[in-house]
């Protein structure tokens, strides 16, 4: 049986993030907005899903601001 292994891999860059992992969990501000595989994501559905989460923080926090 092939032993399963785990990683954290974190990057800016979203085509390398989703051609070299399997699942894809997504943070804006420290929160999880988004799990899944990375087979099941594009490029523009995250930056969609990002934008949305962003948004929805309000325009101080995406000043710096704490919010």
């Amino acid at each position: 049986a092939r032993a399963r292994q785990t990683t954290l891999f974190t990057t800016h860059t979203l085509e390398r993030g989703l051609t070299w992992s399997d699942a894809t969990l997504l943070l804006v501000g420290g929160r999880v907005i988004s799990t899944g595989t990375s087979a099941d994501l594009s490029e523009s559905e995250v930056r969609a899903r990002f934008a949305g989460a962003r948004a929805a923080r309000g325009p101080l926090a995406r000043k710096g601001g704490r919010v």
